[in-house]
C-alpha cells in the first residue's frame, strides 16, 4: 500500500493490527516508517516504542532495517536536547551506520552527559570544527591531559595551526 503511495488505506490496516498486537516490532516499524513518509512527527513516538522492545539486546541482534529508525530517532532526541536518550539509542547503532553527523551528535552527546573519556575517544575520530573542538580540548582537561590540552589550545590562542610558543 505505501508502494502505491495508498497511505491511508495502509495506516488504517497498521491501525487494527496494532489493537491486535500492540507490542509487534514489526507493526510499530511500518507504523513509523508510513508517519515518517508523511513527515508526521509520530514517528519519533512510534519508533521510541520500538527501540523500547529492544533497549536490552546487543546490536547485532537487533534487525538491520530497525537501525535505520533508531537513527532517526536519535536525530530527534539530539534536536530536543535529550543526551542521555541521544546515547543510550545510538550505542544501539553499528559505528559503520553513523554519518559524520551522527558520529558529531553522539560525540557531542557523550560530552553533555559527561561521558568525557568516550567522549574524547569519538572527537579525535573527527573533523572538527572549532566549536567541536573546544569540546575535545575540554574533555583533555576532564580526562587529566593538561598536556594535550595546552598543546591543541596553543594554535587557537595565536591564531594558526603551525605556531610554536618560545619555551620558558
Amino acid at each position: 500500500l505505501t508502494r502505491n503511495k495508498e497511505y491511508q488505506k495502509a495506516e488504517e490496516v497498521l491501525q487494527r493490527e496494532a489493537v491486535k498486537a500492540p507490542s509487534n516490532p514489526e507493526i510499530l516499524y511500518q507504523q513509523g516508517s508510513l508517519q515518517y513518509l508523511q513527515n508526521n512527527p509520530a514517528h519519533v513516538e512510534s519508533f521510541a516504542k520500538l527501540f523500547a522492545l529492544y533497549s536490552d539486546k546487543q546490536s547485532q541482534d537487533i534487525p538491520v532495517k530497525y537501525h535505520r529508525s533508531f537513527q532517526i530517532i536519535a536525530r530527534a532526541y539530539y534536536q530536543q536536547k535529550r543526551y542521555d536518550s541521544v546515547t543510550t539509542v545510538f550505542r544501539k547503532i553499528p559505528d559503520s551506520m553513523l554519518d559524520t553527523g551522527d558520529r558529531t551528535s553522539y560525540a557531542k552527546s557523550l560530552f553533555f552527559t559527561r561521558n568525557y573519556p568516550e567522549a574524547q575517544s569519538r572527537l579525535e575520530k573527527l573533523n572538527l570544527s572549532a566549536d567541536d573542538r573546544l569540546l575535545l580540548i575540554k574533555c583533555y582537561r576532564q580526562t587529566g591531559n593538561e598536556t594535550k590540552a595546552y598543546s591543541m589550545l596553543k594554535p587557537i590562542v595565536l591564531g594558526t595551526q603551525n605556531s610554536s610558543l618560545e619555551t620558558d
